[in-house]
């Protein structure tokens, strides 16, 4: 059977970093020894705690921005919530400020169900305010979690949390040259991070292209950068089908256990990738299905459950092929993808492909998938357009 996955079908999966767009700031930047004020904390609504009045002398103030809907941010609430308990008496205080979210009461809810699990003091902002005008927009905020590091008034260092370590944290409150030791370490791990990250973008385009020579050249220097081989697996199983390396998709799968982001979407790579390779040995097909399986429960979208089908079918797995590509009708079905994704039809008119027992070519499913689009497109047209 020819491949039915369509590049235009498949979403790329990012690495953990949330964002969102804002204008260029009209104001001062806000750079590491700028002079900044803790009155914009009194302007915002706390949830635990209350706002400094003034910097505590020689106290060390981390402000960490952060949202419920910030998957990243969630993940280094236990690191913070454990530099709060272990430096709290040394001179660390740590002010979680959750911004860029709409009501008080869903963040209330949520510190509160943490519970000691998020034992430092949180504030709320929302969007808009003096803390946004006076910190996020002069520091160029775009993305969360975010970090500002304050001592006697002065912004040593604006940073993911997640580089603020026991160690940084130590020398931070140390000071003099251990502090500027802290800062230079720091300022290291954000160039070494652009390094990756474009090394990684060119991967990406690269890949894109079947550009393999080029892809080759991109991850080796990721590599060299050091970038983290558990964070880099989906780039390297895309090498590694680019190169026809079988075994070393195999090992990938083999050591595919923990329930990583990263190895949830280096199973997804090799999915994707299978589907639009028919080269690829069946029995390395059914290897991938069987490590997916466990993660069926975390497939959101419709897309995935079409791969899946694909696949299922192209092993001679047909029942099971049937019943992921329903589940792709009904994820395709729900509210959000009803208004934003591939209009539901377009998978139901392949159930029925499969149900008939010929699932359509590769070409079919784009001429379906336009035709979709289209009627769509047409459907939200005013009435005397």
């Amino acid at each position: 059977m020819k491949s039915l996955l369509l590049p235009l079908l498949v979403a790329s999966v990012g690495l953990p970093a949330v964002f969102t767009r804002a204008e260029e700031p009209a104001v001062p930047a806000l750079e590491a020894g700028a002079g900044i004020s803790p009155a914009a904390l009194s302007q915002i609504d706390w949830i635990r705690g209350e706002a400094p009045a003034e910097w505590e002398p020689g106290a060390l103030y981390l402000i960490e921005c952060w949202a419920t809907w910030c998957g990243p941010c969630i993940a280094v609430i236990p690191k913070l919530n454990e530099l709060h308990l272990n430096f709290k008496d040394k001179g660390l205080r740590i002010i979680g400020v959750n911004v860029w979210e709409d009501g008080i009461d869903k963040v209330r809810e949520f510190v509160t169900a943490r519970g000691d699990g998020m034992a430092y003091p949180i504030a709320y902002t929302g969007r808009g305010g003096a803390f946004e005008t006076e910190w996020l927009v002069p520091a160029g905020v775009r993305g969360i979690p975010h970090a500002f590091v304050v001592r006697d008034g002065k912004l040593l260092v604006k940073t993911h949390p997640g580089y603020l370590t026991e160690e940084v944290v130590t020398g931070l409150l140390a000071g003099g040259e251990a502090a500027d030791a802290a800062i230079a370490g720091i300022d290291n791990l954000l160039r070494q991070r652009e390094e990756i990250g474009l090394a990684l973008r060119a991967f990406n385009q690269a890949a894109s292209s079947g550009n393999l020579p080029a892809m080759e050249e991109a991850y080796a220097k990721a590599e060299a950068a050091g970038a983290d081989p558990l964070m880099t697996r989906q780039h390297r199983a895309d090498l590694a089908i680019a190169r026809k390396d079988w075994a070393d998709v195999s090992a990938i799968l083999e050591a595919s256990s923990d329930n990583s982001p990263s190895n949830h979407t280096a199973l997804q790579t090799i999915l994707r990738r299978f589907d639009g390779n028919d080269e690829a040995p069946a029995d390395l097909v059914r290897q991938a299905l069987a490590a997916f399986e466990p993660r069926l429960d975390h497939v959101f979208g419709p897309v995935e459950f079409h791969t899946l089908a694909n696949l299922e079918w192209r092993v001679g797995n047909k029942e099971r092929a049937r019943v992921r590509i329903r589940q792709a009708v009904e994820r395709a079905s729900d509210e959000l993808n009803a208004r934003v994704g591939v209009p539901a039809d377009f998978y139901r008119r392949i159930a029925d492909a499969f149900e008939s027992g010929e699932p359509p070519a590769r070409e079919t499913v784009g001429e379906w998938l336009r035709e979709a689009l289209e009627a769509r497109k047409q459907a939200a047209k005013p009435a005397d357009s």
